[in-house]
C-alpha cells in the first residue's frame, strides 16, 4: 500500500495535462450524464482520467480524478443549502463537523484514510472556497488542487443540452 500511496503523490506532484479537448457527454448509470477525459503527465503517459457526472436534472456535477483507476480527488457542486456531515478525522485539519454547499474531497485529507482503508472512498470534505456553481468553475478548481494544465479550449466545459443526448 505505501508504494501505491508513494506513486500518487508523485503522480499529483507532476505536471500534468488534458488529452485534447473536451469528449463530450454520454449515458451511463441509469439516467446520469458522464464523460471521461484524460489526464496526461509529463512524460506524455496517460496514467489518468477525469470522470464527470451529473445527474439527469443536471443541478448536481461531480468531477473525479482517478490515478490508475484508483479516486484520488473528487468535486461534488450541489446547492448551497445542502449539508453533509463530515468525517471524524476532519477534526485534524481544522475542517467543520458539517459540510455546507459544494465541497472538495482532496488527496490532502484523505491520503492517510486511504492508507488505512485502502482505495476507494474519500470521506473528508472540505468546504470549496467560493460557491461553485458552473461546470466551468468546477473544472478550474479542480485543475488547480490537481496541477491540470488547462486549454483555453478545455475550459469551455459544459453541462450537456439534454435536447443535445437523443
Amino acid at each position: 500500500m505505501d508504494a501505491e500511496i508513494a506513486a500518487v503523490d508523485e503522480w499529483l506532484a507532476d505536471e500534468k495535462t488534458l488529452s485534447g479537448p473536451f469528449p463530450g457527454w454520454g449515458k451511463s448509470y441509469g439516467r446520469d450524464h458522464t464523460s471521461r477525459w484524460g489526464i496526461v503527465d509529463s512524460i506524455r503517459t496517460q496514467r489518468g482520467e477525469l470522470a464527470i457526472t451529473c445527474d439527469r436534472a443536471l443541478i448536481k456535477p461531480t468531477i473525479c480524478v482517478l490515478m490508475e483507476r484508483k479516486l484520488v480527488f473528487r468535486l461534488d457542486i450541489v446547492p448551497e443549502n445542502e449539508s453533509e456531515p463530515n468525517d471524524f478525522g476532519a477534526l485534524a485539519f481544522g475542517l467543520p463537523g458539517m459540510v455546507k454547499g459544494s465541497h472538495i474531497h482532496s488527496w490532502v485529507h484523505n491520503r492517510e484514510w486511504v492508507k488505512v482503508h485502502g482505495f476507494g472512498e474519500l470521506p473528508i470534505r472540505e468546504p470549496t472556497p467560493k460557491a461553485l456553481k458552473t461546470l466551468e468553475q468546477a473544472l478550474a478548481t479542480t485543475a488547480d488542487v490537481v496541477g491540470i494544465t488547462l486549454t483555453t479550449e478545455q475550459r469551455d466545459c459544459r453541462l450537456p443540452a439534454e435536447r443535445d443526448l437523443f
